[in-house]
């Protein structure tokens, strides 16, 4: 088994706790031992960054030093776009040895300290380039016959040359995956346009004219729904879609489904 610390974030506990029921049923099946640590929010790449960049790097670097492990800290696995994002964006931060020493000096008061920076995995880099395409296909033990459209988020895909990104302009792993699972993926117009999350805090109107165009996209192709693997996207579309389709005639509600969920039904497990 591999260890890995399961970083949940923020959203997965309060709001979508399926997820996580999900990614503890299927880590055994996929060789993963998950270990908890008493972790904060990330905190998130946008709002807080924008603010106080210096508070920011200080708090993911506490989630950083909790997985501390001797000269091996584990390995970390995020399940959301925006965790991993910081925790990944902090973690090259914190290479420099200046701004390392200045960020432990901060956490000394909690008694903790990175000695070693971890690895950190957004869940499908890891189920692709870890656990690998054979394995998964090994656990399925009943085709979904679903054919939904995919929507990967901004935050998994930019920006590629530090997150490791591949083809962040046309990301496929997830499509890897999905096909393995049985689903029939239906492309569409916008699948590359943001959710519109980032904006709501700062111009609500535009966000939802973002969203409309990428859910009135979607309605056009009327897929069984959306394959998603950000809790954050997953907010704001679910919230929005329910704002917009009272009065856009264009847009009909649709189902949104985790990466995570889809596995664990592929598996057998019952959610």
């Amino acid at each position: 088994m591999t260890k890995m610390a399961l970083f949940l974030g923020c959203i997965i506990p309060t709001k979508v706790p399926k997820v996580e029921k999900a990614m503890r049923l299927i880590a055994p099946k996929l060789g993963l031992e998950l270990v908890d640590f008493p972790f904060s929010c990330c905190p998130d790449p946008t709002g807080v960054k924008s603010a106080n960049e210096l508070l920011w790097l200080t708090l993911a670097a506490r989630n950083l030093a909790l997985v501390q492990n001797g000269d091996d800290p584990l390995p970390i696995l995020a399940l959301c776009n925006g965790c991993f994002e910081t925790l990944k964006m902090a973690a090259i931060k914190l290479q420099d040895k200046q701004t390392l020493a200045l960020v432990n000096d901060l956490l000394k008061p909690d008694g903790i300290e990175i000695k070693k920076l971890p690895e950190v995995y957004h869940v499908l880099d890891f189920l692709i380039k870890e656990v690998g395409i054979d394995k998964i296909k090994e656990q399925v033990v009943q085709s979904l016959d679903l054919r939904l459209s995919i929507h990967y988020g901004c935050h998994y895909t930019k920006p590629s040359n530090l997150l490791g990104t591949e083809k962040p302009d046309d990301p496929y792993f997830m499509h890897e995956i999905l096909e393995v699972l049985g689903v029939e993926i239906q492309p569409y117009l916008e699948e590359r346009l943001c959710c519109g999350a980032a904006l709501r805090f700062v111009n609500n109107d535009l966000a939802l004219e973002v969203l409309k165009e990428k859910l009135t996209s979607i309605s056009a192709v009327k897929p069984d729904g959306v394959a998603i693997v950000c809790p954050t996207c997953f907010e704001a579309m679910d919230r929005g879609q329910k704002i917009l389709s009272r009065k856009e005639e264009s847009i009909q509600k649709t189902e949104f489904f985790f990466l995570e969920e889809l596995l664990a039904k592929s598996m057998g497990f019952d959610l």
